[in-house]
């Protein structure tokens, strides 16, 4: 039935919005956020709707998914705190950085969004969730939902990189459409 499909379309659009800005943010991890500007942003608006439409938003919609992941990189520009995570000064730092680690079921290969060591020995596992509150959903219910729900990924994650030598590792996740950013455990 045709409602099906609309359903699959409306459901592509929020994924490439998530995927896109994943993408951006691993580029302004690996050049350095000091190297972007907000101005930068809003001239990469044409590409941006390009890529929704690869990544199969309808035309129709793309301009305004284009718009969400202008305004959400706009944001995480202007964050202190992404300004400190996505720095490219970090004595170590690697976006989607991939990792193996031995399960009791077998090796299982993660990927992490982003992963730096500060200069005190710590080192943090950040991990983008491009979901924000629900209408009416304050900020800590929402928060909460969120931690119980990827806190077992990112205790693995966690797992995962003491096993490969990090000694003292710490998870956050972080939220580029709301520019924030909340630690977990």
């Amino acid at each position: 039935s045709t409602n099906q499909v609309d359903l699959q379309w409306q459901d592509a659009t929020p994924r490439a919005i998530g995927t896109l800005v994943h993408r951006y943010l691993q580029h302004i991890g690996e050049s350095g956020i000091q190297q972007w500007s907000v101005e930068a942003v809003r001239q990469l608006e044409p590409q941006m709707k390009q890529a929704l439409l690869g990544l199969g938003v309808p035309l129709n919609q793309a301009p305004a998914a284009a718009d969400k992941v202008r305004l959400a990189l706009q944001m995480v520009l202007q964050d202190d705190k992404a300004g400190l995570f996505l720095s490219s000064r970090h004595p170590f730092h690697a976006c989607e950085y991939p990792i193996t680690f031995n399960t009791s079921v077998g090796p299982k290969n993660l990927q992490i969004d982003r992963v730096y060591t500060t200069s005190q020995g710590t080192t943090w596992v950040v991990d983008y969730k491009t979901s924000m509150p629900e209408p009416g959903q304050d900020l800590d219910g929402f928060l909460n939902q969120q931690t119980e729900q990827y806190q077992a990924q990112l205790s693995l994650y966690q797992r995962a990189l003491r096993s490969a030598g990090f000694s003292k590792v710490k998870t956050a996740l972080y939220f580029p459409l709301i520019a924030r950013w909340h630690e977990v455990g």
